[in-house]
């Protein structure tokens, strides 16, 4: 049940993710009406964010809970994709942009942590190349999905989507997978 959830719950969470970031830049540069400078300058700052809370997440999601910060990283990533449509060129578009950029780091590291916890050494190469493969058709079908809705509704839909991955990716493991057991030294 377990590595089945992980399973499901992988292309969930990397499809919204990419999907919208996907249609970031057009939705700012259309919408918001900023050069492609400045979006490249909006990426940096999701990258650094992103950098720096990295070894971060690592360090509580070994210290404390995997599992709850995993669903909490992610419930906070979806009211940022739910957000950054709606807001304005300006601090406040950088702000959620920033944390959404270390709820992604946030996420990665319990996720991983949890995934490689799930399964015996012997079977962890197979189930992280089927997970990682998974994965990669989630990004392909939400990326796709979320181009119609670009296309025809803009891109506030595209945040709710990527939303709704989201939060069903975290639900699923919130109600599905184990905390792992720490291991005494």
């Amino acid at each position: 049940r377990d590595t089945l959830s992980v399973l499901v719950a992988s292309p969930l969470s990397s499809g919204a993710i990419v999907a919208f970031i996907t249609f970031l830049s057009s939705h700012l540069i259309h919408q918001q009406h900023v050069s492609v400078q400045q979006v490249g300058l909006v990426f940096l700052l999701c990258g650094v964010a992103s950098l720096a809370g990295a070894p971060l997440s690592g360090i509580v999601a070994d210290r404390w809970a995997k599992k709850p910060l995993l669903v909490l990283s992610g419930l906070v990533l979806a009211a940022c994709v739910v957000a950054v449509p709606k807001l304005a060129w300006g601090p406040g578009l950088f702000v959620v942009l920033a944390v959404a950029g270390l709820s992604i780091a946030f996420r990665m590291a319990p996720l991983l942590a949890i995934t490689t916890e799930l399964v015996n050494p012997s079977e962890r190469g197979t189930f992280l190349a089927l997970r990682n493969a998974l994965s990669q058709l989630g990004i392909a079908a939400s990326t796709l999905s979320a181009s119609y809705l670009f296309a025809s509704s803009g891109y506030a839909w595209v945040g709710v989507f990527s939303a709704c991955l989201l939060t069903i990716s975290s639900l699923v493991i919130l109600f599905f997978v184990k905390e792992p057991q720490r291991k005494k030294i």
